[in-house]
């Protein structure tokens, strides 16, 4: 068992660390998943233009 589990404050720290990097990885994901649907819709438009 580490100290944090029994430091209120230690643990508080811990949360609030765990929970910054969680939001870190959330906003890469959602820069992941614009880009994605940005290149899809970029690459409809091309092909339903090649084929007019």
């Amino acid at each position: 068992m580490s100290g944090a589990e029994h430091d209120p404050v230690a643990r508080k720290q811990a949360d609030e660390e765990f929970a910054a990097k969680r939001r870190g990885r959330n906003w890469a994901l959602l820069a992941v998943l614009v880009a994605m649907v940005v290149l899809f819709y970029l690459i409809t438009i091309a092909r339903i233009g090649v084929n007019t």
